[in-house]
């Protein structure tokens, strides 16, 4: 199911990289946000990097840059 123009639909299973694509874009505007507005809060900021490594993580496009960069995606993993 997503949340899509105010009400909960069905979503075939093929969209699920959709999802996590629109899942990782609003993560990181949230993400932004929140440092922005809170810049000197070192607790805040240390929780939403973390969280900013685990979205990445899901982010098709981050990943995608990884392999072109010639990084092997174990060192993804080495980072948490």
């Amino acid at each position: 199911m997503v949340y899509e123009d105010n009400e909960w639909k069905l979503s075939n299973i093929d969209n699920i990289p959709q999802i996590m694509d629109k899942v990782c874009v609003f993560s990181a505007e949230q993400i932004s946000a929140l440092k922005t507005k809170y810049p000197n809060n070192k607790p805040l900021h240390d929780r939403l990097n973390t969280i900013e490594k685990y979205n990445n993580m899901i982010d098709g496009d981050y990943v995608e840059d990884l392999r072109d960069d010639g990084r092997p995606l174990t060192k993804l993993f080495k980072i948490l």
